[in-house]
């Protein structure tokens, strides 16, 4: 069996194609802003919880027979009361993290293109969108080939890149503490690790071999969470308090006009996997619990975040911390109280059991409100 073939593959690069998008290049800014030690609390901690959301969307997924999006499994566990406010929080938060998407895309699109051909970044971003949402017409297993494929070429350009730029790595660019903005990491890396919507695909990759489920979200998730972290550290490292928002362009004017080529071919691939496998599940999401048709799914998945990315076209940061505190968060604390009644009201006998208390996911719900609303308060000083 080819390797990029092998179901286990594939469904690790789903995952890890999902994750490592848009946050992940605004996770430098953030760190920088907020202070090392706060960022090593809030890898711990929000990487500890979002790989045990993971986990729990995972045995959801087991737990049932047939196929959900986050709105359907709420109106299976939760009722239909649930069903409709999920509806509405999943689907208006995909449409802001496919927006940053395509901003991103375009713009790292725009640095590898323009030099050469011309143009605005603005037409980048329309072009890049038309190309892209366009794939989502496409079936779920050559999707999965396409993400296998570019997430191998991603992991490899950010360990090249990393490699280059610890030679210049200062670490009196590392500042550890700032209290005036200590919440603002919380949206971002809410954003930059929670990968939920790649599971039910995950699922559909693996197959017969659903007993891998486990493992791939597990070590996924790990990996996930550490190359992010690796690259925030070294990416301020370099540029301390004036990494930009992107990060990339920081890292340019430090290294030299290579950095710029070979970080907007990552930037290019991280985000361009996370608007297929995010675009994907949106369009299932209509199918499978609006029981819209292909065609209208497809209008209502690429339409409206098209709308949103013209709206906040000039500063994703805003975008997906919005994203992250307030839909990313919810979608996650309606997962544990999902996955509280699956254990109970599931149909199908899963391949893994989360050995764990009820009360660990009541805390995680008390976690998430307490922070989206303090996000929230720290945005609107």
């Amino acid at each position: 069996m080819n390797f990029f073939s092998n179901p286990t593959v594939r469904a690790f690069s789903v995952l890890v194609g999902m994750v490592i998008g848009a946050g992940f290049f605004g996770v430098p800014y953030v760190i920088a802003k907020s202070g090392t030690i706060t960022g090593l609390i809030y890898f711990i901690g929000l990487g500890f919880i979002i790989t045990l959301l993971h986990l729990m969307y995972g045995e959801i997924v087991l737990r049932t027979k047939e196929k959900h999006r986050l709105p359907g499994f709420a109106k299976k566990y939760l009722g239909k009361g649930w069903e409709k406010f999920t509806k509405i929080s999943s689907t208006l938060g995909a449409y802001g993290a496919l927006a940053a998407y395509v901003i991103l895309g375009g713009k790292f699109s725009f640095f590898l293109l323009s030099p050469i051909i011309g143009g605005t970044e603005f037409l980048y971003q329309i072009i890049y969108f038309v190309i892209f949402g366009g794939l989502l017409m496409l079936n779920t297993n050559p999707m999965a080939e396409i993400e296998t494929l570019m997430t191998g070429g991603l992991i490899v350009l950010i360990v090249i890149i990393v490699t280059f730029a610890l030679p210049h790595f200062n670490i009196t660019n590392l500042s550890l503490f700032n209290s005036e903005n200590i919440f603002l990491p919380y949206g971002v890396l809410i954003f930059a690790f929670f990968g939920g919507a790649a599971i039910p695909e995950i699922k559909d990759v693996l197959g017969e071999k659903l007993s891998k489920m486990k493992k791939v979200l597990v070590w996924g998730s790990v990996f996930c969470i550490l190359i992010t972290a690796l690259f925030a550290l070294v990416t301020i490292g370099l540029s301390g308090s004036s990494v930009s928002q992107d990060a990339i362009w920081g890292l340019a004017e430090i290294m030299g006009p290579w950095v710029l080529i070979i970080g907007s071919i990552i930037g290019f691939l991280a985000v361009t996997t996370s608007f297929l496998v995010l675009g994907l599940y949106v369009k299932d999401q209509f199918r499978y619990d609006f029981k819209f048709n292909h065609t209208l799914s497809f209008l209502l998945t690429i339409i409206p975040s098209f709308l949103v990315m013209l709206l906040f076209k000039k500063d994703f940061i805003i975008i997906i911390s919005l994203v992250g505190a307030i839909f990313a968060a919810t979608d996650s604390t309606l997962l544990a109280c999902i996955w509280l009644k699956a254990k109970t009201l599931g149909d199908r006998q899963p391949e893994y059991k989360l050995k764990i208390g009820s009360w660990l996911a009541y805390i995680v719900t008390i976690l998430f409100i307490i922070g989206g609303v303090s996000e929230i308060l720290s945005l609107l000083k």
